[in-house]
C-alpha cells in the first residue's frame, strides 16, 4: 500500500532536512497522520461519553499526545524537503507566522509541483527510481537460469555497450510468438498497448523492439505518431525479469512514476508493470507468458 510505504519512508528520514520531497510523499504522510489522529480522537470521545469509559478515554488522549510528539520532527523535516522541492529554502516555513496570509502562502507552496530538473537541493524526486526497481536492477531477486536458443539462431545485438547501439531486425523474423527455453519452460514477453493509437495491440517474443520502423520493430506505431522514434525502446528477458532499454529515443521512455530511462541502460520490470513512450497516452503493459 503506497500510503503506508511513504509514511514509513518519512519515518526513516526522521530528522532528514536535506534533499527534496515530492507532493505525494508530503501529502500522503499528512493524510496518514490525520487518519490516525482522527481515529484516536474519535475513540477518546466515544469512551469519554460514559463514566465507565473515562479511564480508557484518558489513555486514548495520552496516545494522541504521544503520537503528536512522535511525528513532530518527521513532519517538520518532510515540510522542509517539500519546500526544497519547489526551490524554496527551509526557512520559508516561517512565512506561516504572517497573520492572515502566511498559512495560505505556505499551502500554495506545498501543493506546487516539483521544480523541473535538479536544483540546489538535489535531483527531482520524480526522476528517482523506486526502491523495489533498484533492487531488481542490482540483482537482489532470485534469477531463473536462462539457456541459450538451440541451433544456429543468432542472438540479438546487445543494445547496452557503447554509445550508439546497432539495431538489427528480429533474427527470429516476423514470427513474434517464437520463444526460447528458460529452465525448460517456453516463455516470452507479452506486450500490450493499453492506451494510444495502438490500444489493444499485443505482440509476443523473447525480445521486442518498439517504434515506427516496421523493418526492425515488432510493435509498430504509425509513421506520423508524435514523439515516437523509429526504434524507440526494446524489451528483453533476463532470467525471470523483463528488461526495458531506451534506444536513444528523442522523447524518452518513462516508468509510470515519471522516471525517464537513461538511454542504453536497462531497467528491470516485473510481470504486469507498465511504462510509456514519449507521452502517457502511449502506455504499454508487459507480462511474462
Amino acid at each position: 500500500m503506497e500510503i503506508l510505504e511513504l509514511f514509513k519512508s518519512c519515518i526513516r528520514k526522521y530528522v532528514k532536512f536535506d534533499g527534496r520531497a515530492r507532493r505525494k510523499e508530503y501529502w500522503y504522510f499528512a493524510l496518514f497522520n490525520t487518519v490516525v489522529m482522527s481515529i484516536l480522537g474519535l475513540l477518546a470521545v466515544l469512551f469519554g461519553a460514559s463514566e465507565s469509559g473515562e479511564t480508557i478515554a484518558s489513555i486514548f488522549l495520552g496516545l494522541i499526545v504521544l503520537y503528536d510528539v512522535f511525528i513532530f520532527l518527521p513532519s517538520l523535516a518532510v515540510t522542509v524537503r517539500r519546500l526544497h522541492d519547489v526551490g524554496k529554502s527551509g526557512a520559508a516555513i516561517f512565512v506561516s507566522l504572517i497573520p492572515g496570509v502566511g498559512e495560505v502562502i505556505l499551502l500554495i507552496w506545498l501543493i506546487e509541483d516539483s521544480a523541473y530538473g535538479t536544483n540546489q537541493y538535489g535531483e527531482n524526486p520524480k526522476n528517482l527510481m523506486p526502491e523495489w526497481q533498484r533492487n531488481l536492477n542490482q540483482g537482489n531477486t532470485p534469477q531463473v537460469q536462462q539457456n541459450k536458443p538451440q541451433g544456429n539462431v543468432p542472438l540479438p545485438n546487445n543494445p547496452v555497450p557503447g554509445n550508439k547501439p546497432q539495431i538489427s531486425a528480429n533474427p527470429y523474423g516476423n514470427q513474434s510468438a517464437q520463444t526460447y527455453p528458460v529452465n525448460n519452460l517456453s516463455v516470452a514477453i507479452n506486450a500490450v498497448c493499453v492506451r494510444g493509437s495502438l490500444e489493444g495491440k499485443s505482440v509476443s517474443g523473447p525480445f521486442l523492439y518498439i517504434g515506427r520502423d516496421p523493418s526492425k520493430c515488432q510493435m509498430v506505431y504509425p509513421d506520423n505518431e508524435p514523439g515516437v522514434s523509429r526504434v524507440h525502446c526494446m524489451l528483453r528477458l533476463k532470467g525471470n525479469t523483463i528488461e526495458l532499454v531506451d534506444m536513444n529515443s528523442s522523447n524518452g521512455t518513462f516508468l509510470m512514476n515519471g522516471y525517464r530511462l537513461t538511454p542504453n541502460v536497462p531497467v528491470a520490470l516485473r510481470s504486469g508493470d507498465s511504462f510509456y513512450i514519449a507521452l502517457p497516452t502511449n502506455t504499454i503493459t508487459v507480462r511474462i507468458s
